[in-house]
């Protein structure tokens, strides 16, 4: 799976993937990268990570 690219992931992240691809895409933006934004939304699923809730929700 291609974590550091910044093309769409191939198939679901796991959690793991998810933690990586954020770490890796550090000084990408959501909305800007979509590897970071599949990993995103995965943590928000898996109850990992909770959006800020003065942040636009747009990806939820």
């Amino acid at each position: 799976m291609a974590v550091e690219a910044h093309s769409h992931p191939v198939g679901e992240l796991t959690v793991a993937d998810a933690h990586r691809v954020m770490q890796l895409h550090t000084e990408c933006t959501v909305e800007g990268c979509r590897n970071k934004r599949a990993a995103y939304l995965t943590l928000v699923r898996a109850g990992h990570l909770v959006p800020d809730s003065g942040r636009p929700h747009w990806l939820l």
